[in-house]
């Protein structure tokens, strides 16, 4: 699956905040001095993010909710906190964000969508893009982090909010990662395997197993272990890995049998 397929408006799916309360962002930002009040600061910030102008946008609801920490208000530019972060690309500030967030209103509004910038937040590290296009690296052979955060993330979005509107698009990607995450597992599987550590192998194709059921990795990991068996002189374990692959993969078995030795 690749990014382009991910297509949901995030951002069109937020409700929007202004219109929650009884203010409406003028046509110019209201001027920059000490003694504004509440309205105004927001207004200010809003009307800072309604000309694209993120990171003083950003800074204006900072320096709101340092006045006044206690309200909607400054409820409110919590949230906007996470989404300019992460529109900004400070990915980091947008996940620390968003987990004060839920320990702060862990029964508040808008939960599903802060769980969801958040798994967008490491999803974007996890496949990180330039100018719009995927930068040509083999991701599933580094770090897996974010994309082990980036899963369960979506994933916990999609157990807690299964009815938001969030959920469809948590769940491609949580399912994107997965398959990245038994990616990453195989290469290290094999990696082991080419080096004649065979115990370790199998031991990692057995965690494939376990773990991604569903994905392309598990035929590649049986016949993976059915090789490590052979070399390790284990023939029954051998045998019995190789009827696994053969019963349930039948189209596959020869041609993952040949791959992976």
């Amino acid at each position: 699956m690749h990014r382009t397929q991910f297509t949901i408006h995030f951002r069109r799916l937020f409700p929007v905040i202004a219109a929650t309360v009884a203010l409406a962002a003028c046509s110019s930002a209201p001027p920059r001095n000490e003694n504004l009040g509440v309205q105004q600061m927001y207004q200010r910030a809003l009307h800072q993010e309604q000309q694209d102008n993120y990171q003083k946008a950003l800074d204006d609801y900072n320096a709101l909710e340092a006045r006044y920490p206690f309200g909607p208000y400054a409820t409110r530019a919590q949230l906007e906190q996470v989404y300019l972060n992460f529109k900004t690309g400070d990915y980091q500030s947008a996940i620390s964000a968003a987990n004060r967030y839920i320990q702060e209103h862990p029964r508040g509004g808008h939960l599903d969508y802060i769980y969801y910038m958040k798994g967008l937040s490491s999803f974007d590290q996890a496949v990180p893009r330039r100018y719009g296009i995927p930068i040509g690296i083999d991701h599933t052979r580094t770090d897996p982090k974010y994309a082990r955060q980036g899963f369960q993330t979506f994933q916990t979005l999609v157990k807690k909010f299964p009815h938001s509107p969030y959920a469809p698009d948590a769940r491609k990607r949580a399912i994107f990662l997965r398959n990245r995450l038994a990616q990453h597992d195989w290469h290290i599987a094999h990696y082991y395997y080419r080096r004649g550590a065979w115990l370790a192998a199998a031991n990692r194709a057995v965690q494939i197993i376990t773990r991604y059921q569903g994905t392309s990795e598990v035929p590649r990991a049986l016949g993976l272990m059915v090789h490590s068996y052979q070399h390790l002189g284990l023939k029954k374990m051998a045998s019995d890995a190789r009827r696994v692959l053969q019963r349930s993969y039948p189209h596959q078995a020869g041609r993952v049998l040949a791959e992976t030795d």
